[in-house]
């Protein structure tokens, strides 16, 4: 007889806890604060404030589209460019095999 009203009441107490834990856990917490932290639409609008500087910044000081390439500039980067890739056939070679 005990032992049923020590496991009535370990069973009771769990219960307890158990409810009092879904109560603690379901509460919603209200952010009053205008923040980008807790509000999405701040955080976007931030984002595209900063996005219009970066642009305004880099049109002032660069222009708006990058200089094209000149022939000898070119020719330079496209002999780097199979150097680099035959050299990295030749590692993954070395790995593989």
């Amino acid at each position: 007889m005990k032992k049923l009203i020590i496991a009535v009441v370990i069973a009771i107490l769990g219960l307890i806890w158990m409810l009092y834990m879904l109560a603690t856990l379901s509460i919603k917490t209200q952010h009053t604060s205008a923040t980008d932290y807790y509000n999405n639409g701040v955080s976007e609008q931030i984002s595209a404030e900063w996005e219009a500087k970066a642009k305004a910044e880099w049109v002032s000081e660069f222009g708006d589209a990058p200089p094209n390439l000149s022939v000898e500039a070119q020719e330079y980067l496209e002999k780097q460019t199979v150097r680099k890739q035959a050299e990295l056939n030749q590692r993954k070679g070395k790995e593989n095999g």
